[in-house]
């Protein structure tokens, strides 16, 4: 008695068109893994940018300020001014910071 160690296959046209469908979804699967790299990549580059911009922001704030004329006005007036104009600029570090947490 003689022994068989392959399978047999009775539509090898249905075998074939399968094999080959598998292998156009391999194929699609590597492009789309590519893509998802580039888009990493593009993401970590921008939020390096993002970053750069917020620093660049913040130091630009900080020599407004110092050139900012103090007013000789009513000393509770300008208190009041004050913590108005340092209220705004939290409001806006605060708005950058939420931007720059959505994108990482």
């Amino acid at each position: 008695m003689k022994i068989s160690y392959h399978a047999g296959f009775d539509d090898s046209g249905e075998l074939k068109k399968d094999l080959l469908e598998m292998s156009r979804d391999i194929f699609r699967l590597i492009d789309m893994s590519d893509d998802i790299k580039t888009i990493r990549v593009e993401k970590i580059s921008n939020i390096i940018k993002l970053n750069k911009i917020a620093d660049e922001i913040i130091i630009l704030f900080g020599k407004l300020k110092e050139l900012l004329p103090r007013a000789h006005q009513d000393p509770s007036y300008q208190e009041i001014e004050i913590n108005e104009i340092e209220r705004e600029i939290s409001e806006i570090e605060q708005e950058m910071s939420n931007i720059s947490d959505m994108i990482s």
